[in-house]
């Protein structure tokens, strides 16, 4: 998967390795990239770092953030399927979109997770982002909203807007259940009991 000759293109996941005899960045299913067949790859690449090796959250991160930027070209749309290399789409079938990739972005880039037991997971990658807000979540009768935005550090210019306050913040219905001001996308789960 992260291997440069095979699948880790510029915009990911071809539908066949490119150091295969047959890989044709444009032929049907010989070496475009799918968005619907991307986000399956996506989500056990993710659930996989974050579960069994969380030495490759950053990997993990960098496909999510790869795979999502083709579909802001040539605008913001879905197309059925890309290049792998260049990231055109290939074909004039706009608005293909699928609900996968809204939950990707709910359990990896905002990282909730949500659990069987009556618990949440708020574990999101590392993507290099300013910061994020999922609000008003629907789970189990409630509305949760995560919002991070990178810790201030010492030196750096980047100021979050008023009245908001870096690091983790989850809210239940309005009402803040959990903070930690250092949080940032990589570190260890956050797991609260919504019960």
């Amino acid at each position: 998967m992260l291997n440069p000759d095979q699948f880790w293109l510029p915009y990911p996941v071809p539908a066949l390795a490119k150091d295969q005899r047959d890989f044709n960045p444009t032929g049907f299913w010989q070496g475009p990239s799918w968005p619907a067949a991307t986000t399956h790859v996506v989500e056990a690449f993710a659930a996989a770092a974050k579960s069994l090796d969380r030495s490759l959250l950053s990997q993990a991160g960098e496909l999510l953030l790869r795979a999502a930027r083709v579909h802001l070209r040539p605008r913001p749309d879905f197309y059925e399927r890309y290049h792998p290399i260049d990231g055109r789409p290939l074909n004039k079938f706009r608005d293909y979109m699928h609900s996968w990739w809204i939950d990707l972005i709910i359990q990896h880039a905002a990282g909730l997770m949500v659990r069987d037991d009556g618990s949440v997971v708020i574990d999101p990658l590392p993507m290099g982002l300013e910061y994020f807000e999922l609000r008003g979540a629907p789970v189990r009768g409630k509305r949760i909203d995560v919002l991070w935005h990178k810790p201030r550090e010492a030196g750096l210019s980047f100021k979050n807007p008023p009245n908001v306050r870096s690091g983790l913040v989850v809210r239940l219905d309005g009402k803040t259940v959990f903070y930690r001001a250092a949080f940032k996308p990589g570190d260890d789960p956050v797991r609260l009991d919504l019960r």
